[in-house]
Order: C-alpha cells, then sequence, then structure tokens
C-alpha cells in the first residue's frame, strides 16, 4: 500500500483484529508499504558557483512544485550550515526559482487545510513565513493563496526560536522549510559526515528516511572522495541522490534498484519493506539506491517553467519502465505511430463530421 503512516497503521491494526493469534511482528510482515518523509535537501558547506547554485535550487523549485508538494518524494526541509557564507546568496536563488516556476493547485484531498495549520501553528511559534506567489501552471488553471509555496525559516536547532515542527510531519503540500545546522568546529570538509548525517539520521530529528538529497560543488572534487562516500554510505535513507533531484530514485524500482524507506528505521515511519528488486539482487538484505547526478554546471533535467512537450514525456517512460532497451524502443515506437494515426485523422473532414453527431 502506499499512503501515510496513520493508513499503513490502520491497516494493520484491521489485520491484527482479523487475526489475534498472530504476532504483531507477524502482521507487520503481511504489509509492504510506502509511506512519506519530510524529504530533506542538503546542501554542502563549501563554494558554488553562482551557476551550481541556481541548478540546486531550480532542481529542488522543480521538486516542491510538482503536484503541489502532494507526494511522497516531494522536497520539505532544506538544510543548511550556519557557516555557510553562501546561505543568502543562495536563499535568493532560491525564492526566485519558486517565483519564476509556476504553481500547480493542491489536487489532494486535505492538503489545503493540513498546510493551512502547519504554516499557521509556525506563524504563532514566532517564525517567518514567506508565501511565494508565482503564475499559474496554465491559463485556464485557478490557483489560490493555499496553493502557493510557503517558505519557512525554522532556525537552528538547540537555539532559542527553533521551530521543529515542519521537520517532524509529513507536510504533503506546498510548504518548504528551511534549517541551519551549527557545525562544532569550522570544517568545510566533515561538515555533513560529521554534523548533517547525524542530526538527519535521528528520527526524533525529522521525519521519514524514505529519499533525500545532497548537493556538493565542483570546487571540492570528485564524488569519489572519501568524504562524500562516507556520507553517502551512512545517511540512512532508501535513496540518496547526490547532485540530482531524489526522485529520479523512484524510477529505479523499474531497472534493478529498489524504492521505500530505509531498513535501519525501525519506526516505519516511511513503510516496510520496498518495492523493485526485479533481478533478485536485493532480497532480504539491506540496501539503499545512490543516484549519482552530473556537474551542477550541467542544466538540471527538469524546469517545471519550461517542460519538454508530454508525448516525450510518454517516450522517456517507455524506456524506463521496461526490463530491455530493445522493448523500450518498440513501445516508444508504437507509441509515437499511435499518437501520429489519431494525430492524423482527428483533422480529417468525416472525423469532425462522426464527433459532431455523436
Amino acid at each position: 500500500i502506499t499512503g501515510s503512516f496513520n493508513t499503513a497503521k490502520a491497516v494493520e491494526d484491521v489485520l491484527q483484529k482479523a487475526n489475534p493469534t498472530l504476532s504483531s511482528a507477524k502482521v507487520r510482515s503481511m504489509v509492504t508499504s510506502e509511506l512519506g518523509c519530510s524529504t530533506p535537501q542538503i546542501i554542502d558547506n563549501g563554494d558554488f558557483t553562482e551557476l551550481e547554485l541556481l541548478h540546486v535550487a531550480r532542481m529542488i523549485a522543480a521538486g516542491k512544485k510538482s503536484f503541489c508538494g502532494s507526494n511522497c518524494l516531494s522536497p520539505q526541509v532544506v538544510v543548511l550550515s550556519k557557516q555557510w557564507k553562501q546561505k543568502d546568496l543562495f536563499r535568493e536563488k532560491l525564492m526566485e526559482e519558486l517565483k519564476r516556476q509556476p504553481t500547480t493547485p493542491c489536487y489532494y484531498p486535505g492538503s489545503v487545510d493540513k498546510n493551512k495549520s502547519l504554516v499557521y501553528d509556525c506563524k504563532q511559534f514566532g517564525s517567518k513565513c514567506t508565501r511565494i506567489v508565482a503564475p499559474s501552471v496554465s491559463e485556464g488553471t485557478k490557483v489560490s493563496d493555499s496553493d502557493h509555496v510557503v517558505v519557512v525559516e525554522c532556525g537552528t536547532p538547540g537555539e532559542e526560536g527553533f521551530n521543529a515542527q515542519p521537520l517532524l510531519v509529513e507536510a504533503f503540500g506546498p510548504t518548504l522549510s528551511i534549517i541551519e545546522l551549527d557545525p562544532e568546529q569550522d570544517e568545510d570538509e566533515m561538515y555533513l559526515a560529521n554534523t548533517a548525517v547525524p542530526f538527519l539520521n535521528d528520527k526524533g530529528n525529522i521525519f521519514g528516511s524514505l529519499s533525500c538529497s545532497v548537493f556538493t560543488p565542483k570546487s571540492k572534487g570528485s564524488y569519489e572522495r572519501e568524504t562524500v562516500q562516507k556520507v553517502l554510505s551512512t545517511l540512512n535513507y532508501g535513496t540518496v541522490a547526490i547532485n540530482q533531484m531524489n526522485l529520479f530514485g523512484y524510477s529505479t524500482a523499474a531497472l534493478g534498484g529498489i524504492w521505500g524507506g530505509h531498513s535501519l528505521e525501525t519506526l516505519d515511519q516511511s513503510g516496510n519493506g520496498n518495492i523493485g528488486d526485479l533481478y533478485g539482487i536485493v532480497g532480504n538484505n539491506a540496501a539503499k539506491v545512490v543516484v549519482y547526478g552530473p556537474s551542477l554546471e550541467s542544466k538540471p533535467v527538469i524546469d517545471s517553467a519550461s517542460l519538454p512537450p508530454p508525448v516525450i514525456l510518454d517516450i522517456v517512460r517507455e524506456f524506463v519502465c521496461t526490463d530491455s532497451i530493445l522493448k523500450g524502443m518498440g513501445n516508444a515506437l508504437a507509441l509515437v505511430i499511435s499518437r501520429t494515426f489519431y494525430g492524423t485523422i482527428s483533422y480529417l473532414p468525416i472525423v469532425g463530421r462522426f464527433v459532431a453527431r455523436k
């Protein structure tokens, strides 16, 4: 099943009542669930070029604004170092991208009310909340104030005024929070491993373990350096994307990878078990997916302000959601032929008359 943490628990409760002789562990094993996460976007403490900062902001904004944030892998918490010299410049880039990329309506039942309540509580707490108004996704689509992203400044853990609430619940809507972690020492190279990872792995600090993204600049070296590999291996998330949108972890389930919460997260906040593993490589072993992106100087694949035509996205889907390249090519070719055929006959007069008579 997929849904919220409460949904999964309700299903397990029904199974337990129907099977009172079974242990809770046995009932739990009967349910495979993919639930939510307060998905963190972790920015390294280093020297980014302005182009790199722009592309990080563009990816986070695109992920947040997709389906108005109503999906299980929507970015929710931007994690910065309090000592990072470029944090204010990055905020500017992020706000510009949230304003540039269009807003879609919140379609999911209860999403608007849940996020209104969350933002209201944050304002009452004293957190700075900024609503970023953007154009609608299309001329014929109406959006309200409640559909636009609200950025919540949560502060620094351990300091007066820190607001942890937006980290401890899945927003499942247009709320994006920013926190600043304070390293014990001024150490750029070890910030991620010594400060960010321990904070995020503690589920008393942040909800869920489904997926996350880590962004690190080219100036700090390659992905193969020991400090980065340590971060990728120790972050307890089912998918860890580096310099890439975490949503691409989901597509790996159709390519032999897995999708689900991290196996060491025993609270089941992001669910139990996983999907995928088409080739039986993972089995019952603990595993995660690591998605490597290109250099941050490369233009992001997804920009909700300039999406490719729907047919291109459908062709990409046919290539991704298949067990062989040859089969994917065949499916894509069939899709193009059928779309071309039906698109052509829709302009023929006889078809137009037939449609009018119906």
